[in-house]
């Protein structure tokens, strides 16, 4: 808290491989009743921690980088620019940093995701969980990025994770359109990859808690999106290819491209 710290050029925190344990991952504090500010000069401290990770990975952590661990110090600004968070039970997780300005307006979160793969392998130790999980933020981005799971084939559907699980809160998702194709193809796809939800959001009809995605691929996920009481989504220029999931038993509707219920004023 207060404090910046950078991943650079190839780091790689990962847990100790010869006992096959998760580590906790990052904490990330902040103060949640304070602007999220990048002022972070260590001799005053500030308000909030800042956490850059470029051209790095983070891995086998049961949360990759978790921001806020209580209702009173989320807030800490992270920025990941063509990083990989692999293998992680849940990628990041943001916890509740709603800053009003003086015209009682929220303040948009500054923590942005550039080129960042969230990924799955068949090297993974656990049942996955979300590659992002938002609790009451607003303005998270993650621009040109990939949610996959490459091992889907070896699970059962309900354990395929999902990509980005939101409640009350407000992201933007946005991509160009790009597959993903298994190697040996150098690719960068922004895709939601043979997951059990692509986008799964929870907006208690919230008017604030709504998302934007567009120019992102949905590829053999279950549910590509699931809309519970969110109103006021913008989802256009995606494109979904569904699964044949035949012999999935489940109480939840067969699989689905978009999925609304109790949700209006989407686009």
């Amino acid at each position: 808290k207060g404090a910046k710290v950078t991943l650079r050029n190839n780091s790689l925190w990962t847990a100790i491989s010869c006992d096959e344990k998760m580590w906790p991952g990052v904490n990330l504090l902040g103060t949640t009743n304070a602007q999220n500010s990048i002022d972070q000069i260590p001799t005053t401290g500030g308000d909030q921690g800042y956490f850059v990770i470029e051209n790095s990975t983070i891995e086998y952590a049961m949360i990759g980088v978790e921001v806020g661990t209580n209702s009173l110090n989320g807030g800490g600004y992270l920025r990941a620019v063509n990083s990989t968070f692999l293998n992680c039970r849940n990628g990041v997780w943001f916890r509740k940093y709603h800053y009003e300005n003086a015209n009682e307006n929220y303040v948009q979160n500054l923590s942005k995701f550039i080129d960042c793969s969230f990924k799955t392998d068949i090297n993974y130790r656990e049942v996955p969980a979300a590659h992002a999980q938002l609790y009451d933020v607003d303005g998270i981005k993650f621009l040109d990025c990939s949610f996959l799971n490459t091992n889907a084939d070896n699970m059962p559907w309900w354990n395929r994770g999902t990509g980005i699980r939101s409640f009350r809160s407000s992201f933007l998702v946005e991509g160009e359109n790009n597959v993903y194709i298994p190697a040996p193809v150098e690719q960068e796809p922004t895709t939601f990859y043979k997951l059990q939800y692509g986008i799964r959001s929870y907006g208690f009809n919230n008017p604030l808690a709504f998302y934007k995605c567009r120019n992102m691929e949905f590829q053999q996920c279950l549910y590509g999106i699931t809309n519970y009481n969110t109103d006021n989504v913008l989802i256009y220029l995606n494109n979904f290819l569904l699964p044949d999931a035949s012999g999935y038993t489940s109480n939840n509707t067969m699989e689905r491209g978009i999925y609304l219920t109790n949700s209006t004023g989407y686009t």
